[in-house]
């Protein structure tokens, strides 16, 4: 509980000047607009980016902080989850995401927006907080690391009790030196990680699941129980 203070503390002790500091910048950015002043404009823009960052950083740091019980009040199923996380998230990064649906393995592909059946994707025994958790935290790392204009693809399937997510990505494969660091908070100096595996790992352990991460690897998967049938 006293981690949870600190970081709670430490959030409001800086986003609200976090907030003041953006909303001038957002004024600036309009009259700069309207001025026809490009540079000051792409200036104050890139201000507001950062604080945006920050700012998310802050919550990462409240989600991490805070402790956790699972949550197996209902199942959750995956469908409609992976739509809503994605959206964002690729507006965000700029990197596209696609989900290949599959009862084993990828079968045919559900862009962004098109309707999937109930029976399509398997559910998981997981709350459905810390499934949208698990999910956007997941995806968000993978089109981080991917970039802009990249691409992301999501399969999953179930085998016995659990259902496997399988996130690869197009960037840069996970080296030796970066692997042991990716599943602390900013355990890679300078790569912008922040606390997304992190979160991933810490969630995924309340519900017995695993997230597994491979040096030389361009791939992700994350172990779920599987709802009864």
């Amino acid at each position: 509980m006293e981690t949870r203070r600190l970081a709670e503390g430490l959030a409001e002790e800086i986003r609200d000047p976090l907030h003041i500091i953006r909303g001038a910048a957002e004024i600036r950015a309009v009259v700069s607009a309207r001025e026809g002043n490009s540079e000051a404009w792409s200036t104050y823009a890139e201000i507001m980016e950062e604080v945006d960052r920050i700012d998310r950083l802050l919550m990462d740091l409240l989600i991490y902080a805070t402790p956790l019980e699972p949550r197996r009040e209902a199942d959750t199923e995956l469908a409609s989850l992976l739509r809503s996380v994605s959206g964002p998230i690729e507006d965000r990064t700029g990197a596209s995401i696609t989900v290949r649906v599959a009862a084993t393995q990828a079968v045919r592909l559900v862009g962004r927006g098109v309707a999937v059946d109930d029976g399509q994707l398997p559910s998981v025994a997981v709350g459905s907080e810390h499934a949208r958790t698990l999910l956007y935290h997941l995806l968000r790392f993978a089109a981080r690391s991917a970039g802009e204009d990249g691409q992301v693809w999501v399969e999953s399937w179930r085998r016995r009790d659990r259902v496997i997510l399988r996130v690869v990505h197009d960037g840069r494969a996970i080296d030796d030196a970066q692997l042991p660091g990716l599943l602390e908070p900013f355990g890679c100096r300078g790569s912008k990680v922040g606390f997304d595996l992190a979160i991933v790992r810490r969630v995924a352990q309340l519900y017995d699941g695993r997230l597994v991460v491979r040096a030389g690897a361009t791939d992700l998967r994350l172990r779920l129980p599987a709802a009864a049938r």
